[in-house]
């Protein structure tokens, strides 16, 4: 199994367990009315890839294989749909693609506060389910599969670089804040 068969496989596995997390929580009433399992799990996705994107450009280069790998991480919803929704105009991969670096770098600054957002209530619900259900630790089940991943979309330009092996994205920052919260709540 090469790389991205592997980063797929883990993104799915990802994605079955956040679907499932996000549903017993709605089941259980464990969120505030008004959840909607399909708006997170959109949200999910544009997590995922726009952790992918910053992982790519952390080397101050977007490279075509990190392009055609990251457009293939979404089963639910793409950052270029959230991208057009936030008002963006007709944007897409092979656009994003073909802007200046700074250009592209500058898109990245004005959605993050969107996208950090987004990061805030998947901390909230992932925290809340993994506190609920503490003989599990699906927060370092998610760190895995998410690893594997972002390993992924940092080969995936056949050129490790230090600076996207290093770099921390809003994903992984997430998850281990998961993690740090279910440790208080044990307390």
């Amino acid at each position: 199994m090469d790389y991205k068969e592997k980063s797929m496989l883990a993104y799915e596995k990802a994605c079955d367990m956040v679907k499932l997390l996000f549903s017993f929580m709605n089941d259980k009433k464990l969120v505030k009315s008004g959840f909607d399992v399909t708006k997170a799990l959109n949200n999910f996705d544009v997590l995922v890839q726009y952790s992918l994107l910053e992982v790519a450009l952390s080397d101050q280069k977007f490279d075509v294989n990190e392009l055609r790998f990251i457009s293939k991480f979404h089963k639910f919803y793409s950052l270029m749909d959230y991208l057009n929704d936030l008002g963006f105009k007709d944007v897409t991969w092979q656009k994003l693609y073909n802007i200046e670096f700074k250009t592209l770098a500058s898109i990245m600054g004005k959605i993050r506060p969107h996208v950090q957002l987004i990061n805030k209530d998947f901390v909230e619900y992932i925290s809340l389910i993994d506190a609920y259900t503490p003989s599990h630790d699906y927060a370092k089940e998610l760190y895995d599969e998410m690893i594997t991943v972002i390993s992924g979309v940092i080969i995936s330009d056949r050129r490790w670089k230090h600076e996207e092996g290093s770099f921390v994205p809003l994903i992984i920052e997430a998850i281990l804040l998961i993690r740090k919260k279910k440790k208080n709540i044990k307390k």
